[in-house]
């Protein structure tokens, strides 16, 4: 199976289940692995609007923005993510949150 296809079945399961935020992640993960970058930013933008408690959405556009080098941008996005890290009680997800933050911080000094 193509990343094409993947796509639309995820999209198949979305529209079967539109309270489910894992296809749509699953759309911006395929989309990210094809090298569409910017399609991928799109979807997890729109999924931490629809899903705003969905933590790998937040996780994975910091670590785009990260890619980017759109400090600012991941630095934003980690720091709703580690809030919300921290409110689901997810100490693996924060310690990686954490992480990537010191990493935004000591480039910036740089």
């Amino acid at each position: 199976m193509n990343s094409a296809q993947r796509i639309a079945q995820l999209e198949d399961w979305a529209k079967e289940d539109p309270k489910d935020p894992f296809p749509p992640y699953g759309i911006a993960m395929e989309h990210r692995s094809s090298g569409n970058i910017e399609e991928a930013i799109n979807h997890l933008q729109r999924i931490t609007t629809t899903f705003p408690k969905y933590l790998p959405a937040f996780q994975l556009l910091g670590i785009i923005y990260l890619e980017l080098e759109k400090l600012e941008d991941a630095e934003e996005i980690f720091t709703l993510a580690k809030q919300l890290a921290f409110e689901q009680k997810d100490h693996k997800a924060l310690g990686e949150i954490n992480g990537f933050i010191m990493q935004i911080q000591t480039q910036q000094y740089d």
